[in-house]
């Protein structure tokens, strides 16, 4: 199943790190009754992606999961101690410089917005003016979160698992074809639901 789902070619394609991501994100969310803590470091692990991060820390505090989500952020500083070890603290100086570089890309298009999957991509190559595309992504991200702080708030799982890995592609402005191997996750738990609830 997981060879006849497109994104999987598109990842092959890109030899990009979509893998990696629904790895992460699916072990992370399936061991969250298991084994909590395993469960913090692959979401901490997943923060690789901050563009995707910031739902699931609205989801482990809405469904009160303190110890995945405190795992998790351990996780994440350890990562970045690390980083700082390995590179030197000015490595973090050189991201927040290029943020600004990032974001004229972004903003320009420069070949990427066919690529992105997310609302502000699909709003500019529609011709949508570069605010209005903005406050759109915006207010979908809002809905986003509130969705699925309401669902992980109400534990209605598998459904609430369907709802994070389908919202984080409304939540982000940048969202590349490889990432939708994450879709896989939605794919796959709905599939779980609908045999458990028929």
């Amino acid at each position: 199943f997981v060879l006849a789902f497109p994104c999987t070619l598109i990842n092959f394609a890109y030899a990009q790190n979509g893998f990696l991501s629904a790895f992460l994100l699916g072990t992370g969310i399936l061991m969250l009754k298991k084994s909590p803590i395993l469960a913090g470091v692959m979401l901490g692990l997943f923060t690789y992606k901050p563009q995707f991060a910031l739902l699931i820390a609205v989801a482990l505090i809405s469904a009160r999961l303190w110890k995945v989500f405190l795992t998790a952020c351990i996780t994440v500083l350890i990562l970045i101690i690390i980083s700082c070890i390995l590179y030197g603290p000015l490595v973090w100086q050189a991201f927040y410089n290029n943020l600004p570089l990032a974001q004229l890309v972004m903003n320009s298009g420069n070949g990427m917005w066919e690529k992105m999957q997310s609302v502000f991509a699909s709003a500019r190559l529609i011709g949508i003016t570069l605010p209005y595309a903005y406050a759109l992504q915006a207010a979908f991200a809002i809905a986003a979160v509130i969705v699925v702080a309401w669902a992980w708030y109400k534990r209605v799982f598998p459904m609430a698992y369907i709802i994070l890995t389908a919202a984080m592609f409304l939540a982000t402005p940048y969202a590349l074809v490889y990432d939708l191997t994450i879709t896989g996750l939605t794919i796959a738990w709905y599939a779980w639901h609908c045999l458990l609830w028929g």
